[in-house]
């Protein structure tokens, strides 16, 4: 098996975009495993799947209950 790390490397950072991206968002994807997780096309341009568990992140002190 041949590695190539400059493309997994690229992978990797397109991935850790993919992740800042929803972050931005407010949101958290909460099922990131290599399954969900996919190469798109020849240029192989990573994609994140499956948003079923995605949810959005609340201000824990907006939700403080007096």
């Amino acid at each position: 098996c041949v590695v190539d790390v400059t493309e997994n490397a690229r992978i990797f950072r397109e991935l850790l975009r993919a992740v800042q991206y929803l972050h931005s968002l407010d949101t958290i994807h909460r099922d990131l495993k290599p399954g969900n997780i996919f190469l798109d096309g020849e240029a192989r341009t990573v994609k994140v799947g499956d948003l079923g568990l995605v949810t959005k992140c609340v201000d824990a002190e907006s939700q403080r209950k007096f």
